[in-house]
């Protein structure tokens, strides 16, 4: 268990005790980070240790504005992906990131009702760009993405003003069999008119 984690000015220091065979071990540990590089010492009773780490998924670790095209036309999506490798897909929870030498791909289910409706995404990250394909049971979809870049209150603020906001709501295509469902259950005929309240796709 790790206490007394402290970092300050790009140094990073904590305390370790670890029980082992009944018999209590301590060590601490002094080191710096540079960019997503962890360099340091960990000193105990059995002398000293230099350890080096590099931060696990830091390529696509942050928030991404994908560009969505399909046959039917584009859209825009927003993918969260946290230092844990979690990701929210919009507002879909994504329980883990997949990342090996810049391929990164993620896998996650939306329920309706009795229905599961998959959702999967492979494709690799260079240069803060994220490209591949996103496939559910409509076929797969083209997407492009671009980090966003960290920016200070300030200048977010100017920049949510002088720019549109673009949605973050999450829009998933109704499966056809759910469609087939609902027209069953209102009993709707040729002879009706219905009015779809937002009818994304118009399926």
């Amino acid at each position: 268990m790790e206490t007394n984690v402290n970092f300050k000015a790009g140094k990073l220091t904590f305390d370790r005790k670890s029980n082992i065979q009944d018999r209590q071990w301590e060590s601490s540990f002094e080191g710096k980070i540079k960019g997503h590089a962890l360099a340091g010492v960990i000193k105990s009773e059995r002398g000293d240790i230099t350890v080096e780490g590099k931060r696990v998924g830091a390529e696509v670790v942050g928030l991404w504005e994908l560009d969505i095209t399909s046959d039917s036309g584009s859209r825009k999506q927003l993918l969260r992906i946290n230092p844990d490798l979690t990701a929210m897909y919009g507002s879909i929870p994504v329980k883990k990131v997949d990342l090996d030498n810049g391929q990164v791909a993620f896998s996650t289910t939306v329920d309706f009702g009795e229905l599961k409706y998959d959702i999967s995404f492979v494709g690799q990250v260079k240069s803060r760009k994220l490209t591949g394909g996103l496939t559910t049971s409509r076929g797969t979809r083209k997407i492009a993405g671009q980090r966003r870049r960290s920016t200070g209150a300030r200048q977010k603020t100017a920049r949510i003003e002088k720019t549109p906001r673009e949605p973050d709501v999450i829009y998933v295509p109704t499966p056809q069999p759910v469609v087939d469902k609902m027209l069953e259950l209102a009993q709707v005929t040729k002879d009706d008119l219905v009015y779809d309240l937002g009818c994304g796709d118009g399926s």
